[in-house]
């Protein structure tokens, strides 16, 4: 047996003191070649047999407990052409006590192929842990196995996703809703959402009210979603449904009556959400609402509202006195919108920089400009 070294010098090995010496040669030029040596032939290598009471691999073994540098890889890498329950074992190692991801992907798709209860036991362990890294590694390595368990399929799923329809039969749904309430669920969520329509309408008859499976029915799903959000409503969940219904304006539009009533709720997040989704009749009275309300989110929200909807110029005038720019810049679109040309000049004239400011704005999107040459350059 001989091994090519880095400087093209070759290593002899004749016997087991030749290839020992070599595995623990210092040099690297000496020692890689060897190792490379063992992996292409493992069983020309066991014949040497053992030295000084140590076959090749229990050195294998001994060495890669050992390093814990460069040559752990080379060294697990000859070690794993070898056909012996040590090599298992040192694999179980590899996985409790290692976190390079090359090291652990070897010694995964070794006890992959193992069928030993010991091997399935690191593997699950690993597989069921919530480390993603890790959990990864170990589902790539048991995903092609034709074995699994249901509960394994399904973790496997969640870390690099399974082509199997078991992972759907409605004997897996008590795992799928143990996921769905531990620390995995973001991942179980977009398992789920994966397997479509039959999923969604299970979940739907379990868990109405949630706001991730509102969330997942309003962007696939809007016909199934609208009694649920309509439920929801009504819920301590409405909140979640007046969001909904705000970031999808052209859906839902038999729902929106029902959110009037929050124009006038306790809750400031509810009312905010209410003034984007709630309908607002011609007889709305905006000057009373406006002096009500005190919390400034809700009163941005009622002056989006205003520069879309309000009829009344003077109210719009109002916002344009604001110490806000962001009302001062929906007072522009408000103005602009009801064409207040003549309100428009005269803010354009005022002695403040601020309303100056607004009046040019809708002058501008008027086009007056010959008026604007006249009297403002």
């Amino acid at each position: 047996m001989s091994a090519v070294s880095e400087a093209r010098q070759q290593v002899r090995i004749r016997s087991a003191a030749d290839l020992f010496e070599s595995l623990r040669h210092p040099e690297a030029s000496v020692r890689l070649p060897t190792l490379a040596a063992v992996a292409a032939q493992p069983e020309l290598t066991l014949a040497y047999g053992p030295h000084q009471g140590v076959d090749v691999i229990g050195e294998l073994c001994q060495q890669l407990d050992r390093d814990q540098g460069l040559f752990a890889k080379v060294i697990f890498s000859a070690l794993l052409a070898f056909q012996d329950e040590r090599v298992v074992s040192a694999c179980g190692r590899v996985l409790q006590a290692r976190r390079d991801p090359d090291l652990l992907s070897l010694a995964c798709q070794r006890l992959a192929k193992e069928s030993s209860e010991s091997a399935r036991r690191a593997l699950q362990e690993m597989l069921f842990a919530q480390d993603p890294a890790r959990a990864t590694i170990a589902a790539r390595a048991l995903s092609s196995r034709q074995d699994l368990s249901l509960v394994e399929k399904i973790h496997v799923d969640l870390w690099v996703g399974l082509e199997d329809s078991e992972i759907q039969h409605p004997r897996s749904r008590p795992v799928w809703l143990e996921l769905l309430a531990g620390p995995l669920q973001d991942r179980a969520r977009r398992c789920l959402e994966n397997q479509g329509l039959d999923t969604f309408a299970w979940l739907a008859t379990v868990q109405p009210g949630c706001s991730w499976l509102l969330t997942w029915g309003c962007r696939e799903f809007p016909e199934l979603v609208e009694p649920l959000l309509e439920q929801a409503l009504k819920s301590r969940e409405a909140v979640v449904a007046l969001k909904l219904l705000a970031d999808y304006p052209q859906r839902f539009l038999s729902l929106r009556p029902a959110t009037r009533g929050f124009l006038q709720d306790p809750d400031p997040a509810r009312r905010e959400l209410a003034w984007r989704v709630a309908p607002l009749d011609s007889a709305f009275c905006w000057k009373q609402s406006w002096q009500e309300e005190e919390v400034p989110e809700v009163r941005l929200a009622q002056a989006v509202r205003l520069s879309r909807q309000c009829q009344d110029e003077e109210f719009l005038l109002t916002l344009a006195h604001s110490d806000d720019w962001r009302f001062r810049s929906l007072a522009s679109q408000g103005l602009i919108r009801l064409g207040a040309q003549e309100a428009a000049r005269r803010l354009a004239l005022s002695p403040k920089v601020e309303l100056r400011t607004v009046g040019a704005s809708v002058l501008l999107a008027m086009e007056d400009y010959e008026w604007m040459e006249e009297h403002l350059m």
